[in-house]
């Protein structure tokens, strides 16, 4: 169990890391009201412990990296300790390319918890696809 999070750890990290170029802002094509919304529904997806519906968000080709049981396994290791969810803190939106040249949306979701604010990184492709997730 403590391999497959570590492994889960290690490619959202990887996922994060592809995608964190040099941001700056949205990229054209990226609404600003529709990037919030597609993070606060992912966020929203992890509070409610629907890892499948987190895992259905993901783009096909990231689905193929990584199982659904090592994102919650991951997730639930922060989650555990912070309580329950209280409100979002503060959303920033920046944009990045991929190594293919690929645009995206980056958002970073600072949110409280009882016990602690937990940051989500979250990017989303063209079509609002979920294609990096990261917590912290």
């Amino acid at each position: 169990m403590k391999k497959g999070m570590l492994r889960a750890c290690a490619l959202l990290s990887l996922l994060a890391l592809l995608l964190s170029g040099c941001g700056s802002k949205l990229p054209e094509g990226f609404a600003q009201a529709d990037v919030e919304a597609a993070a606060k529904q992912t966020v929203a997806l992890v509070n409610a412990g629907d890892y499948d519906g987190l895992f259905a968000s993901l783009r096909g080709d990231v689905q193929e990296l990584i199982k659904k049981e090592d994102i919650e396994t991951a997730f639930r290791s922060v989650l555990d300790k912070a309580g329950a969810f209280v409100d979002y803190k503060k959303i920033t939106l920046a944009g990045t390319k991929g190594a293919s040249g690929e645009e995206y949306a980056v958002a970073a979701v600072a949110c409280t918890y009882e016990n602690a604010t937990v940051t989500y990184t979250l990017s989303y492709d063209a079509d609002y696809a979920l294609v990096g997730l990261y917590i912290k």
